[in-house]
């Protein structure tokens, strides 16, 4: 994610055992979308996730205004 234009912020924690958390902070959800389609799948080919995950899930949340003010 480092270096793609419109991330904020990445943050990327493990569980015990062999669950993941990553979460990404974007300008808009069009530099998200842009992201998703450029880079994930490509990125993902390339580290062969289909043979290490089990499950991948994803969400967008909206972060209320008036908690960066």
């Amino acid at each position: 994610m480092a270096g793609s234009p419109g991330m904020l912020r990445g943050v990327f924690g493990q569980a015990p055992g062999h669950e993941f958390l990553v979460l990404s902070m974007w300008n808009s959800a069009a530099e998200h979308g842009k992201y998703r389609e450029e880079r994930v799948q490509r990125l993902g080919t390339r580290a062969e996730v289909d043979t290490d995950i089990a499950a991948l899930a994803g969400d967008v949340v909206a972060i209320e205004p008036s908690w960066t003010a």
